[in-house]
């Protein structure tokens, strides 16, 4: 079953709605922090797994948690927009427990445009909202194992409020607080505003354009920038990652010369589990993330090499 929403996070909440054993998730600490408030607002408990290498969460503690039986599912996020083979690790999950939820994110990976579930996945979670790979500032889908529930139900949204829970979220990231409010009203559940295919048409034209632009402008970070700072080609589909010691001078130093570059995922642990995990944490030190989509363009990114490669230090 495909099921389509004006919101990623709208198909996360009625999934989730829907499936709620009151057991705990396991999410990864690095995970956008919309996912967590998602739970929250959905009454679904959630606990936090670090990353481990991969960037993703660490999936021998996942497997040693898991084997608890306590759990009511995972969510695994594709990091970066890289694409995990999880197969056999999800196989060995649900060994444990048949009845364990998993559901694959894949919010800022190259979308796949197909309603066939993936084996030993109950939901594959895709989205075109702000930021990810193909981006209309709307619209998310999920695929969902038929034997499960998805229930759509009204949600009342003032956008105002939205507005407020991420001005208050980047409050707490910014000052390493715990998040102490609770907020209605932020998630967007109304029907999806176009004909679905109508939608995908416009996706599938937007593919060939983004992915013939993401390959030009990788190809100059690739090429100029120093290899041992690059997260190699399985990171660069999102958006371009490195990691830099000095990344806060260096990101000093493209702002100001009218450039731009991003700093994405913050670990979000503490903010929500009151919990430091410390790979995470790490991580989010130095990891710099390029722009390859349409806001930027060849000029664009020989300018950011060019500053990268004149303050960075790594």
């Amino acid at each position: 079953m495909r099921v389509f929403e004006n919101r990623g996070a709208a198909v996360l909440y009625y999934f989730l709605k829907g499936n709620n054993s009151g057991r705990p998730f396991l999410l990864p600490a690095n995970v956008c922090p919309i996912v967590p408030l998602t739970f929250f607002k959905a009454g679904v408990p959630f606990e936090f797994v670090d990353i481990d290498e991969t960037h993703a969460m660490c999936r021998s503690q996942c497997i040693d948690r898991i084997s608890h039986k306590k759990y009511g599912g995972i969510l695994f996020v594709h990091a970066y927009g890289r694409i995990f083979d999880n197969g056999a690790f999800y196989r060995q999950l649900k060994t444990f427990d048949p009845s364990l939820l998993i559901i694959d994110d894949k919010c800022l990976c190259r979308p796949r445009l197909t309603d066939e579930v993936p084996a030993d996945t109950d939901l594959e979670l895709y989205s075109t909202g702000y930021a990810k790979y193909i981006e209309f500032a709307y619209g998310g889908w999920g695929i969902v194992n038929d034997c499960l529930n998805y229930i759509r139900e009204p949600l009342v949204f003032r956008e105002e409020v939205y507005k407020e829970l991420m001005e208050y979220l980047r409050l707490c990231l910014n000052k390493g607080c715990c998040w102490d409010m609770t907020w209605e009203e932020w998630l967007d559940g109304s029907v999806f505003r176009e004909s679905v295919p109508a939608y995908l048409q416009k996706i599938a034209f937007r593919l060939a354009e983004m992915d013939q632009h993401k390959e030009c402008l990788n190809g100059i970070y690739e090429k100029n920038l120093p290899k041992e700072i690059q997260w190699g080609k399985d990171y660069n589909s999102w958006r371009f990652m490195i990691n830099i010691i000095n990344r806060e001078k260096v990101l000093a130093k493209i702002f100001e010369a009218g450039l731009f570059a991003g700093t994405n995922f913050p670990s979000v642990s503490y903010l929500f589990g009151g919990i430091s995990l410390p790979h995470a944490e790490e991580e989010q030190k130095r990891v710099m993330n390029l722009f390859n989509d349409f806001r930027v363009d060849e000029e664009f990114a020989y300018k950011v090499c060019d500053i990268i490669n004149r303050y960075a230090t790594f």
